[in-house]
């Protein structure tokens, strides 16, 4: 079953998570980025979906994936980014089941 996933850009998260974020909260923190910083976030969650096909999250896949940026030349802070927010929409969800 494919999980979709929420793009904000403060917790990129399963759908699921996005009940524990009130839609204000999100709006606040979002405010206090750049535009540009939101837009890069978002893009990243989007490529990374993208790429993932429909396959749900591992982390041997975001390993393939960051394998692929360096592949095709994406800068090592790109990657970076990419790795952090791939990792947060990953584990939202656990801190919430853990609660």
């Amino acid at each position: 079953m494919k999980e979709e996933i929420q793009e904000t850009a403060i917790a990129p998260s399963r759908k699921a998570t996005a009940e524990l974020i009130p839609k204000p909260t999100v709006e606040l923190i979002e405010k206090s980025f750049a535009e540009n910083t939101l837009r890069n976030r978002r893009l990243a969650l989007k490529h990374f979906g993208e790429w993932l096909n429909g396959q749900s999250y591992s982390d041997g896949l975001l390993a393939q994936y960051i394998t692929h940026l360096f592949g095709i030349g994406k800068a090592p802070g790109t990657i970076s980014n990419c790795r952090g927010r791939c990792e947060m929409a990953a584990q939202t969800p656990k801190r919430r089941e853990a609660s």
